[in-house]
């Protein structure tokens, strides 16, 4: 609580199931009490299950927006497990974290290929 209310701003972030999404407008409820504005939700470990919660239900029982939505990977615990980047595993992780620092950034950045970054360093 004390991180909390020395921020101005709060990222949640939950799984999407039914329970962790109500533990979430509960944290939500707790920021805007402490006058922190919550920026909007990541929604972490996606499996595109039917049991999960849909993004859209989600902003529905929230009010806020989700930021991205990180898929499940097991390459994720197995970098854990190395104490290796996920990055080193190809994890299929990896664009989700860029798109959701390119939007907190206010970027429009897109992920680009070799080849695009090759012609922007040579300024061609």
């Amino acid at each position: 609580l004390i991180a909390l209310k020395n921020s101005h701003e709060s990222l949640l972030v939950t799984t999407p199931l039914v329970h962790t999404v109500g533990d979430l407008i509960k944290c939500k409820q707790v920021s805007e009490e402490v006058g922190v504005k919550p920026l909007g939700i990541v929604l972490n470990m996606v499996k595109k299950k039917s049991y999960e919660v849909s993004n859209d239900d989600v902003i529905d029982m929230t009010g806020l927006y989700v930021l991205t939505s990180v898929p499940y990977d097991d390459k994720v615990m197995e970098s854990i497990i190395s104490k290796m980047p996920a990055i080193s595993f190809r994890s299929k992780v990896s664009p989700s974290f860029f798109d959701l620092a390119s939007h907190l950034m206010g970027s429009d950045a897109r992920r680009r290929g070799i080849f695009s970054r090759i012609k922007s360093f040579l300024g061609i």
